[in-house]
């Protein structure tokens, strides 16, 4: 079983390129750096439109016809499955990404800055559509990504999103509900209540399953449950164990819980300081957690499950 991850580094400035996608391999418990973002990683001719954030690490995952999709905070990457770089894509309206989910030809994809949702057609290599969510009225507004005109601003911080049985769904770490988009997409409903801190929150049959990142916890909550009927824990290290770094008051702590990935009964879940556990349903105890990072400040972001040989 292997498992793509990418990760961020919480507390950077402005400016700063980092971030890194990595292959965890939980049969023979290894970790193979796939691409390390730094100032050598040529991608576009400018970031110049980002804001907060600047070039900060990895953020979603999407895999599609020998391809795989990650985005960035102002940049969706195009990789095959050796890791080579086919091209970048990038529009003023996409600022501060963060989790993707595919359908089809399409790469939906949460941008925190705007309230807003980009669609980005993988097979054409565009962005075809965007809708700004405007929480004030619960109205959805149609735009086109590629229209400098169009006034973006909002808030919400939108960083999750998928499609489950036809409707659109979304969350995010202001607002504690998971939210879906109407047939028409042109309101938003509240359709369940959810932890105020949250992460890839995803439907797991009747229940939801979401990474409660203000607890450092992954939850399993049942439809009418005021209380999670499954936790889970991230593994918790020593100041020796993450090489001597302590935390960073309000800016980074070990156990912060983002990425998730569910196959069958197994459960993946990221933490930091950077490291992926598995899970399996109805265990709370980790089956095995591989260590990719020792550094409080380096963050899993997404996981997937690797569909690939390679």
């Amino acid at each position: 079983m292997k498992i793509l991850a990418s990760s961020v580094i919480r507390g950077s400035n402005v400016g700063e390129v980092h971030g890194g996608l990595y292959l965890v391999d939980f049969d023979n418990e290894t970790v193979k750096v796939c691409v390390h973002l730094d100032q050598n990683f040529k991608c576009l001719d400018s970031l110049s439109h980002l804001t907060y954030g600047g070039e900060r690490g990895f953020r979603g995952i999407g895999f599609y016809d020998e391809r795989i999709f990650v985005t960035a905070a102002g940049a969706i990457h195009e990789f095959d499955p050796e890791f080579n770089l086919i091209n970048s894509y990038s529009v003023r309206s996409l600022q501060n990404a963060h989790e993707t989910f595919v359908k089809n030809d399409e790469l939906f994809i949460s941008c925190t800055a705007w309230a807003s949702i980009l669609v980005f057609n993988m097979k054409y290599k565009m962005f075809v559509r965007g809708y700004k969510i405007n929480f004030f009225d619960s109205t959805v507004e149609l735009f086109d990504p590629h229209d400098e005109r169009y006034e973006l601003d909002g808030k919400g911080h939108i960083n999750n999103i998928f499609l489950f049985n036809g409707p659109l769904y979304f969350s995010g770490t202001q607002y504690p509900y998971l939210f879906r988009l109407n047939y028409l997409y042109s309101k938003i409903e509240r359709c369940r209540k959810i932890s105020d801190e949250t992460h890839n929150v995803k439907f797991l049959g009747d229940h939801l399953i979401y990474n409660d990142t203000g607890k450092n916890r992954i939850v399993v909550l049942g439809k009418d449950d005021v209380k999670p009927r499954e936790v889970y824990h991230p593994p918790v290290y020593t100041e020796a164990e993450m090489g001597g770094l302590s935390e960073e008051e309000g800016i980074a702590r070990q156990g912060f819980t983002r990425g998730l990935a569910v196959d069958g009964d197994l459960i993946f879940g990221g933490s930091s300081p950077a490291n992926v556990t598995m899970y399996e349903r109805g265990n709370p105890n980790p089956v095995k957690t591989i260590r990719i990072s020792k550094n409080i400040c380096n963050a899993i972001h997404g996981l997937e499950v690797w569909p690939y040989d390679v």
